[in-house]
């Protein structure tokens, strides 16, 4: 698709020098692979890193990290995948234990898995029984991909139990120290 409703796709330099990485959606509909694949799962590496968000509520934040995606040739349509992203968040809280939230979509506006990684402020409401977040995984994935987008919530939702990671990431000094930690997660 060449264009969006917000018009003709535009090149970001941001995204010009991404490369396929593990994770990445490859399997056709129909083609779930099974076996220890999803043991050694690695996610894919964040898209962008957005530190000390100023947001206030779940549809502030949820626009903020998903408009640093304009651009990302992952992307079809960035209007629509924020819109089901927000309708995903309103139908099924995505807050998990111990202040961090996964608001997520599987979309059609997405040909690639992305992934935005947030900390904000202030902590925001999510949904979680033992109250708001401050770390935020945000990610698309395309219609098709169940079987990816399966193991990169579980592969999430297990990293984040870790209380040693998540401080790390609540204390990270840059984007630079995020993505260090990150991608530790991502290879552990």
């Amino acid at each position: 698709m060449e264009g969006s409703v917000l018009g003709p796709r535009r090149e970001n330099p941001t995204f010009a020098a991404v490369q396929p990485l593990p994770g990445r959606c490859l399997e056709a509909p129909g083609e779930a692979q099974h076996g220890t694949q999803a043991m050694s799962y690695t996610f894919p590496a964040p898209s962008a890193i957005c530190l000390d968000v100023d947001c206030h509520d779940r549809e502030s934040l949820i626009r903020t990290l998903a408009g640093t995606l304009a651009g990302c040739p992952d992307i079809v349509d960035l209007e629509a995948f924020t819109r089901q992203l927000i309708r995903r968040e309103l139908e099924t809280p995505t807050g998990l234990e111990n202040g961090c939230a996964l608001p997520h979509a599987r979309s059609a506006a997405v040909e690639e898995i992305v992934l935005v990684v947030g900390r904000s402020r202030e902590p925001i409401d999510f949904g979680a029984a033992d109250g708001p977040a401050r770390l935020f995984f945000l990610f698309g994935v395309p219609e098709h991909c169940i079987t990816q987008y399966l193991k990169l919530v579980a592969r999430l939702s297990t990293l984040l139990k870790s209380a040693e990671y998540r401080q790390r990431l609540l204390e990270a000094g840059s984007e630079a120290e995020m993505r260090e930690i990150l991608e530790e997660g991502r290879r552990a």
